[in-house]
């Protein structure tokens, strides 16, 4: 017997309508999906609901937990990273682009290009 689901969902459906024409990302979608099936009642236990929007019922219970806690607004708003995107900045792009470029001094390999953005720019690419 699966977990049944608790959540009350304080948007109405023509609320949470709008909202799913605003979105503008996959994950966004999907969980409006999540709160749309399940306000309507159409599904009753975690299971079933996270088989049809096609996730695993811990990344359920985690949108549910999030929806609760925070409302939707915050719900819907896309994470961010703690992280920066890219370990090559745009000078090593440029360097290794000039490399690349170089008919007379080109890499041997993708562990050479490595080793030459850590002897050249300090930074470590694994």
């Amino acid at each position: 017997m699966g977990k049944v689901l608790n959540t009350p969902i304080l948007e109405s459906l023509e609320e949470l309508k709008v909202y799913k024409t605003k979105v503008d990302n996959y994950k966004s979608s999907k969980q409006l999906d999540c709160l749309l099936l399940f306000k309507k009642n159409k599904y009753l236990r975690l299971e079933k609901l996270a088989l049809e929007l096609e996730i695993s019922v811990t990344t359920l219970r985690r949108w549910l937990n999030k929806y609760r806690l925070e409302g939707i607004v915050n719900f819907l708003k896309k994470d961010t990273r703690n992280r920066p995107y890219s370990i090559i900045t745009e000078e090593i792009h440029e360097g290794l682009k000039k490399r690349l470029h170089d008919p007379e001094n080109s890499f041997n390999g993708f562990w050479d290009a490595q080793q030459w953005i850590e002897e050249v720019y300090g930074v470590k690419v694994n």
